[in-house]
């Protein structure tokens, strides 16, 4: 199953999408909304995923998480 994060960056200042495992962000934005809405998108073209939505923590290193969105594999 594929693992999606929506986190808050404190130093970039931004929303970030990232992969489970991923170095690097899929997507930024602004904005928390837009955030999770770029990264239902990628977990529903990529199913069986999940989309785990941290809370905006500053300073805090784990940001516990606030919001899952879970797409099950599509069936034949």
């Amino acid at each position: 199953m594929t693992e999606y994060h929506v986190t808050y960056s404190d130093e970039d200042r931004e929303w970030k999408v990232k992969k489970a495992g991923a170095e690097r962000a899929s997507r930024t934005a602004d904005n928390k909304q837009p955030a999770i809405e770029k990264a239902r998108t990628l977990a529903k073209s990529n199913r069986p995923s999940t989309v785990y939505v941290h809370y905006k923590k500053p300073g805090q290193d784990l940001k516990p998480v606030q919001n899952e969105f879970s797409y099950a594999a599509r069936q034949r």
